[in-house]
């Protein structure tokens, strides 16, 4: 059984899963769009536009029946595991727990696929505390699951070296490729009887939650400028810091073009309007961001 809401990340886990595993049944979120967004999104599809129901389509044309778990009715999900009796459950990028019920359903447990290097980075965001604290590494890790969020013992971790300013989407993407390969090897260890857990440290578990958009989360005054340069443009345009210029005026920035170590005479954090964009200033330089533009673009995957 496999508990996903899409993405590359998902899909990729669930082919790689489905080549030399039965996949019973697949686990979605509900689907709370307005009716609107449903017939765009059939429009979509029929006119085979691009959608995120990437999952239930690899469901539909594989034949592998597809359920939605609600929240408020849980025991809906416990029967519907129960009726397809898996021997193993697998989780990836699934937005909410699974009930303790359904975890200890299947006999060869639960395992979830969560996009950083456990224990760091426990929760919904790893991606962007990834950043926010300047590592240098990322990854992905297979663990068992358990009633506490991202924190089962590990069976499998493969480590993704994170270049200065590589966009975040790039990071996912990357992901979503070691991603599929570590929980298929894990997979494979529970059936060959080979898996070896090992406990996480909670001494050096680190949260990743959610944060509300708009929030000022760069600090100016001890941050270098090529550190909130690497912020910034790995970043873009998922999480837009909130800058102001010198007359307090919010603004907007449609790219991250670089970043200079110099002498700088206004506030850290002060925006100041260039040719082209802004110059925004920082302790030991300054960051140069590019003005929005209103042309067509590539849409990066979003992490």
């Amino acid at each position: 059984m496999f508990f996903a809401a899409g993405g590359p990340l998902a899909l990729n886990a669930l082919r790689s899963l489905a080549r030399d595993h039965e996949v019973a049944v697949v686990c979605r979120p509900p689907d709370i769009v307005t009716l609107v967004r449903r017939l765009a999104r059939g429009i979509a599809r029929w006119a085979r536009l691009r959608h995120r129901d990437d999952v239930g389509d690899w469901a539909r044309s594989a034949g592998v029946p597809s359920i939605r778990f609600d929240r408020e009715q849980p025991e809906e999900l416990v029967e519907a595991v129960e009726r397809a009796d898996p021997d193993l459950i697998c989780i990836a990028t699934f937005p909410w727990l699974i009930p303790s019920e359904v975890l200890s359903i299947p006999a060869c447990g639960t395992l979830n696929l969560h996009p950083s290097l456990l224990p760091r980075h426990r929760g919904p965001n790893p991606f962007f505390w990834t950043y926010y604290h300047d590592d240098r590494v990322g990854g992905v890790s297979v663990h068992q699951a358990t009633s506490q969020a991202d924190a089962g013992p590990v069976l499998a971790q493969h480590a993704i070296p994170i270049p200065r300013g590589w966009p975040s989407s790039d990071l996912y993407l990357a992901t979503a490729v070691h991603g599929a390969d570590v929980l298929a090897n894990a997979v494979q260890q529970i059936a060959r009887g080979t898996a070896k857990p090992m406990e996480q440290n909670d001494a050096d578990a680190t949260w990743a939650p959610r944060v509300k958009p708009g929030t000022a989360m760069v600090d100016f005054e001890t941050w270098s400028a090529e550190r909130v340069w690497h912020f910034l443009a790995g970043l873009h345009p998922w999480f837009p810091e909130p800058l102001r210029d010198e007359r307090g005026k919010s603004i907007r920035y449609g790219s991250v073009l670089g970043f200079e170590e110099c002498h700088v005479e206004c506030s850290p954090g002060t925006a100041r309007r260039v040719s082209g964009g802004w110059l925004v200033c920082c302790r030991d330089g300054v960051v140069r961001l590019g003005r929005p533009t209103h042309g067509p673009r590539r849409v990066p995957v979003q992490p």
